[in-house]
């Protein structure tokens, strides 16, 4: 608290010298067009009195100012730093992935099992289609919310949409019901807030080793899910399984709630030319529309092999669930 309330006092100073600069300016400009009906030159040196800030004095306050801001959130963070700055993140993109692929090998056999559906294969692919299709529409909210209200925030609301949507999982055994639910539980994705997180939290080499680790936790929320399915699936049931998912999501909001910190709120005025104008430039470069194609490609691929191996593997090898 010590931290942030010296944040603010900066903060404060910071503001109030912009405010004395502009006022400065306005009396000038003011006095000057008095001063001039009376067919007198303007006043000399911009009429800013000794005791007014310069520029070149406001400019250093708001480079002090922005590094003070950098060590403050550094403190805030505490310790350890892997946890407060990675683990967080990677846990609810873990979470998520987990409760999304879960079931994929258990869909087949349980549209299966329902008598009155006359096809029951004809809905495994609306149903996964939504659920994954939903996220695009789920990356450009959470994302635009992340900007608004904090990264941190927004990861726990999408964490409490995935476990609300994990658990009413459990209660669906008709094709129409999980279209519904499945739809948003893939919107709930905390995938675009969490790389947030960690760029509100790293810098420099640090970035690469937390979406390192972000990568590694959502090809481990699949493979897990395989797991869990092989080996709980014939004492859980479908229930037990998808219930396991929602309480999953829950302690991913318990950690990024209650035993990460909040970083300061700070309003520090931002360079405006660095805006979407930089970004549109770069998102045209032949490097990232290349990088986009490939992750295109691979997340096509993925999804295509976790919709379509289970449904092989039963149709053409009589596979049970659990092998």
């Amino acid at each position: 608290r010590g931290h942030e309330r010296a944040l603010k006092k900066r903060h404060s100073a910071t503001v109030a010298c912009k405010i004395r600069k502009i006022t400065t300016m306005g009396a000038v400009e003011s006095r000057s067009s008095s001063f001039a009906d009376f067919g007198m030159a303007s006043l000399p040196g911009g009429g800013a009195s000794s005791s007014e800030p310069s520029s070149a004095s406001c400019r250093q306050n708001l480079t002090q100012d922005r590094g003070e801001e950098q060590d403050i959130r550094s403190r805030a963070e505490g310790s350890p730093r892997f946890w407060t700055k990675t683990a967080p993140a990677a846990l609810c993109v873990l979470v998520d992935y987990f409760g999304l692929v879960t079931i994929a090998p258990l869909l087949p056999y349980l549209l299966a099992e329902v008598d009155h559906v006359e096809d029951p294969d004809a809905w495994l692919g609306p149903i996964m289609s939504v659920q994954f299709g939903a996220g695009i529409a789920g990356h450009l909210c959470w994302g635009a919310l992340s900007d608004r209200f904090g990264a941190q925030r927004i990861l726990i609301i999408a964490m409490l949409g995935d476990a609300a949507c994990f658990g009413a999982t459990a209660f669906c055994a008709e094709p129409q019901s999980l279209l519904l639910v499945r739809g948003f539980a893939g919107f709930f994705t905390p995938l675009v807030p969490a790389t947030a997180f960690v760029l509100e939290r790293c810098r420099g080499p640090e970035l690469v080793d937390a979406f390192g680790k972000q990568a590694a936790a959502a090809l481990s929320g699949s493979v897990l899910a395989d797991g869990v399915v092989a080996f709980l699936y014939p004492v859980l049931g479908w229930a037990g399984v998808n219930a396991m998912s929602a309480v999953a999501a829950l302690i991913a909001v318990v950690s990024m709630k209650w035993v990460v910190p909040a970083l300061p709120r700070t309003s520090v005025v931002e360079d405006s030319t660095a805006g979407p104008q930089g970004a549109a430039r770069a998102l045209c470069t032949g490097e990232v529309v290349t990088s986009m194609l490939t992750a295109m490609s691979m997340g096509w691929l993925l999804d295509v092999l976790v919709v379509i191996r289970p449904e092989v593997l039963r149709e053409q090898f009589g596979f049970a669930v659990r092998q």
